[in-house]
């Protein structure tokens, strides 16, 4: 069945550049025109293998994500959906990412604005915390932090 060999084909170049969750690689191998058939028999088979895997893909996002670009829940929650990884799997994986260490991220973000030399107004951090997905409360709390510290002249 040469469409089988295709698409297992296609599916292994897609791996090999990053992985990828079920829907993201049903998405790709669809728009490419391969029959569902094949597709479902394919992805059966690499879900099988553990090549696709959605909670390791999610574990792995989430860290990733946190070690290169501070972000709160809420991103980290949408992005995932985007890829089409299940609630419960996202509810699951981000149980670790409490809100001492959203703040903690929030935290190293606001500082890092700040220490850009040039004076920064408050209504733009907290613009820019809420942007990248930190929940309220952690923007509270990063502000009364700020504030505290002497750091942020809040006139």
């Amino acid at each position: 069945m040469p469409e089988l060999k295709q698409v297992k084909d296609r599916c292994y170049r897609l791996l090999a550049y990053r992985s990828r969750t079920v829907h993201e690689m049903k998405t790709r191998l669809e728009k490419a025109g391969f029959s569902e058939s094949v597709i479902e028999a394919v992805l059966a088979q690499l879900t099988e293998q553990r090549l696709l895997d959605d909670e390791s893909f999610a574990r792995d996002w989430i860290k990733r994500r946190l070690a290169t670009k501070p972000v709160g829940v809420r991103y980290l929650w949408a992005e995932l959906l985007q890829k089409g990884i299940n609630r419960e799997i996202i509810a699951d994986e981000l149980r670790i990412y409490d809100e001492d260490c959203e703040y903690e991220a929030a935290m190293r973000l606001a500082y890092g604005k700040m220490n850009r030399g040039t004076k920064v107004k408050w209504h733009r951090i907290a613009g820019l915390l809420s942007r990248r997905g930190f929940s309220g409360s952690v923007i509270n709390k990063v502000y009364r932090t700020i504030v505290e510290d002497g750091r942020f002249d809040i006139s």
